[in-house]
């Protein structure tokens, strides 16, 4: 998973990709639709598809940010007359208009992500992130990738812990221990959940940072981790 930091450098990226296609294509009515130029197709749809790859894995795809961008980035239709009978749609896929729509969106979405949304907790589930980071999880240790396993447990109790601060009006801070603090404070949970949080999440510290303590933990540990995180983090004030 992306960091927030990541995530808005290839939106800059993405961004500045997209200023390159706006001097490069030529107006709607300029294209002849017949003889539309390859280069230039492919040009926007591999940009297109990028932005909307990052929109999608940072979002999800019932966002209103995916939403918003792809229908900005759907291509113009051209009427013409074929041999001068009937009439027919064909798509324009690169005009300058077309690519200034989805720039625009591009725009409004890499503003929010640096105005903080980004971290917005409800965007994480509904794009079911933990759903689907904890069954990857689930499936790398199947297959005896312990660390990997930790390092995806490890993401989600972070992101959970922000989500319940988000949730809950608190202030939020950069370390987990920090924010399972105030959310105890607050009556969110109790000292001994706080502790059983925190333990599992420096398991998955250990894997991240290559700590040799991590050794001693064996799959069944990790299994135990993931469970935990399923059964009892992810309900958390009905976060599930």
């Amino acid at each position: 998973m992306l960091t927030k930091e990541e995530i808005i450098s290839r939106l800059n990226e993405l961004t500045i990709e997209g200023e390159n296609l706006l001097k490069t294509m030529p107006r709607f009515s300029d294209i002849d639709s017949e003889r539309q130029k390859p280069e230039l197709i492919i040009n926007y749809k591999k940009w297109r598809l990028s932005c909307l790859n990052l929109i999608s894995n940072t979002f999800g795809k019932e966002h209103e940010f995916y939403k918003v961008f792809k229908n900005a980035a759907t291509s113009w239709v051209s009427t013409t007359l074929l041999n001068g009978r009937k009439p027919i749609d064909q798509p324009i896929f690169y005009s300058l208009e077309n690519v200034a729509q989805s720039y625009a969106a591009l725009i409004h979405i890499k503003e929010a992500a640096e105005n903080g949304l980004i971290t917005e907790v409800r965007h994480l589930y509904e794009s079911n992130l933990f759903s689907n980071l904890l069954e990857q999880a689930f499936e790398l240790l199947k297959n005896d990738y312990r660390h990997a396993a930790a390092i995806y447990g490890r993401i989600v109790i972070e992101n959970a812990m922000r989500g319940l601060c988000d949730l809950n009006n608190i202030k939020q801070k950069d370390k987990v221990s920090n924010m399972l603090i105030d959310l105890r404070k607050t009556g969110i949970i109790d000292l001994p959940l706080e502790r059983t949080i925190q333990a599992k999440y420096d398991i998955g510290s250990m894997a991240a940072h290559g700590k040799p303590d991590f050794s001693k933990y064996s799959n069944k540990d990790i299994e135990e981790m993931l469970e935990f995180i399923r059964d009892k983090i992810l309900i958390i004030g009905s976060l599930r």
